[in-house]
């Protein structure tokens, strides 16, 4: 799984630093993300994922 979750966050991550943690199906996010939208749209991502069962973002969101 955390092959799954490294994959979708760099597909999702637009070239910002988020690093992953994953442990018994816990996933969790550290970095920084372009934009509240990017933000969400990683958490989306990452929580439809198999085995996924619950997510804890440590996002911040870069200023413009």
């Amino acid at each position: 799984m955390a092959d799954a979750v490294t994959a979708e966050v760099a597909r999702l991550r637009d070239g910002a630093p988020v690093a992953t943690l994953t442990r018994r199906g816990v996933v969790t996010l550290f970095g920084v993300a372009g934009s509240e939208m990017r933000r969400i749209a990683i958490d989306q991502g990452v929580s439809r994922l198999p085995g996924v069962v619950n997510v804890r973002i440590y996002l911040q969101v870069a200023r413009p």
